[in-house]
């Protein structure tokens, strides 16, 4: 299936670890490019991601955006200095005797110190990978129905201009044997004009026609054109990546069809030649969004 280089996916899932969001998008460009945004502490998993999203996708800009927002106890455990908060305890009284004042000391204020601090639980990469695998993969796979929605739009699109270009390349083949013998009826018209009563010999006129046809022959051009144009319809009907091939193949075409053109002077080959490059054009331009 054809796929475009564009496209958006988006996957969420709640875990042990917290709320994972991952978001990816991404818009054409010649050779694969990632760029990801994740927490510090994901960094380990930074060079796992991208081979991740290699395995949905061979080219293109794409931007990778994950989040983890933790649940509020998930993986906290709070830990009391007892050492810590006798010394305190310790250091006051003493110094209320000394002072001769109550001594008062509550237990919030003591918690409020030093003695309390909160420590988060610390998770092997490989089971924190098994949490983010799955939610980047879910994304990775809705970005690539979207890529293939996009895809078989521009597919269509582009079998039809190639259609377009395979009838004018029908009509450019109908026309030529008119042309060479229009071009034998005129040839023949201005020598007679010119010598009026002499008689010239049809040899000398079918042998200026040969050469004329040999000049203006585009049979093997025509050939290579429609060859061309199979090809270009099968491989959007294959699967897997297209784009490559098919930009070498238009460039093939319209070297084929610049050689047509520079072989006629006949005002409709002309015509048909540019309504053709004007068709290539704007397959070159697709094509260059399809993967």
């Amino acid at each position: 299936m054809v796929k475009s280089m564009t496209g958006y996916g988006k996957a969420q899932n709640v875990t042990e670890l917290g709320e994972i969001s991952v978001e990816v998008k991404s818009v054409n460009n010649r050779y694969a490019d990632m760029n990801i945004r994740l927490p510090r502490f994901l960094n380990f998993a930074e060079d796992r991601i991208k081979k991740t999203i290699g395995e949905y996708t061979t080219r293109g800009k794409i931007d990778m955006f994950i989040s983890v927002i933790t649940a509020e106890n998930s993986g906290k455990k709070v830990l009391i200095d007892k050492d810590l908060a006798y010394s305190y305890i310790n250091a006051f009284r003493q110094f209320c005797e000394e002072a001769d004042i109550k001594f008062d000391i509550s237990a919030s204020r003591l918690m409020s110190s030093d003695v309390v601090s909160v420590e988060h639980e610390q998770r092997e990469d490989e089971e924190v990978w098994a949490f983010i695998e799955p939610v980047v993969r879910q994304a990775m796979e809705a970005h690539t129905r979207a890529r293939s929605v996009e895809g078989e739009k521009l597919k269509e699109d582009l079998l039809e201009k190639v259609e377009n270009i395979r009838n004018n390349v029908s009509e450019i083949e109908r026309i030529v044997p008119e042309n060479i013998e229009n071009y034998r009826e005129r040839l023949l018209q201005k020598v007679n004009e010119v010598l009026e009563n002499y008689e010239l010999e049809e040899n000398r006129i079918v042998a200026e026609v040969a050469v004329y046809t040999d000049k203006v022959c585009v049979d093997e051009e025509i050939v290579r054109l429609k060859s061309h144009l199979v090809e270009v319809g099968e491989i959007l009907c294959s699967d897997g990546p297209v784009g490559k091939k098919l930009d070498f193949i238009i460039q093939e075409m319209n070297r084929e069809i610049n050689t047509i053109g520079s072989k006629s002077n006949e005002l409709k080959i002309t015509r048909l030649v540019v309504d053709t490059k004007t068709e290539i054009e704007k397959i070159r331009e697709q094509i260059q969004n399809l993967e």
